[in-house]
């Protein structure tokens, strides 16, 4: 059985209290970034054992490989969205911060 949990050990705050706005930023974070990716946040056939879908959009983005990240559909349906669609993930990405003081609120 495959292990699919992410664990952060790098939340700051109060010994053993997390905001809970963090996670509300979290999850908001991780439902753009399905659907700018059009992918599941989850799946191990895709993204090896080791990673999930916020670890990969970490991944892609140093390498400047954006283009490879969003949902093919996306841009087909609508051209003009290749300005958009960075903003947006960037917006993501943002909710994904492991320090929630530096995460937007929701």
């Amino acid at each position: 059985m495959v292990d699919s949990h992410h664990i952060v050990s790098t939340l700051t705050g109060t010994r053993g209290y997390v905001p809970p706005e963090y996670y509300q930023s979290f999850r908001f974070g991780v439902m753009l970034q399905e659907l700018l990716t059009g992918r599941r946040p989850t799946n191990s056939a895709e993204f090896g054992d080791n990673n999930n879908l916020v670890g990969w959009v970490r991944q892609q983005h140093p390498r400047r490989r954006l283009a490879d990240v969003f949902d093919p559909t996306l841009l087909r349906d609508d051209p003009s969205l290749e300005l958009e669609l960075p903003k947006n993930l960037k917006v993501a990405c943002a909710c994904l911060d492991d320090r929630p003081a530096r995460c937007p609120q929701c």
